[in-house]
């Protein structure tokens, strides 16, 4: 089962924990339990409260959910990272340019342009094909 099956069956089926077989309760995972439901913000202080039990105690926190959760159908839009991230080989090249850290390199790539961070690349000698490959991940 899916975390996604164990929404549906906290919320619509309201399936009791004893009814699932020791494999489907071994597959309950209470993080991405807490994280799908705390992307409804009408969950927010549900969650927070159930984030306090040990994620070992699956049954309790799997009746909490089950106790508390209105018997209807939850939707909750997945929320994505936006953090931009970049190839370990450009924020290298980058850093080793600047002498900072890779994370120092990151930020130095968010705000230059293209053509300055290409400009840096040929300044380290590296190749056409490669300096074109790694300006293709810089939005």
């Amino acid at each position: 089962m899916t975390p996604w099956d164990f929404i549906k069956e906290l919320t619509v089926n309201k399936k009791r924990w004893d009814d699932y077989t020791e494999a489907e309760k071994n597959e309950f995972n209470s993080y991405m339990t807490h994280k799908i439901l705390s992307m409804d913000e009408n969950y927010i202080e549900l969650v927070n409260l159930a984030q306090q039990i040990p994620p070992a105690e699956k049954k309790q926190i799997y009746n909490l959910y089950l106790n508390i959760l209105p018997n209807k159908s939850l939707y909750s839009k997945y929320i994505k990272s936006t953090i931009k991230s970049y190839s370990s080989e450009l924020l290298t090249h980058i850093a080793s340019y600047f002498v900072c850290s890779k994370k120092e390199a990151s930020d130095y790539i968010d705000v230059l342009s293209k053509d300055d961070i290409f400009n840096i690349l040929t300044e380290l000698g590296l190749d056409e094909k490669l300096k074109k490959t790694l300006i293709k991940e810089v939005k």
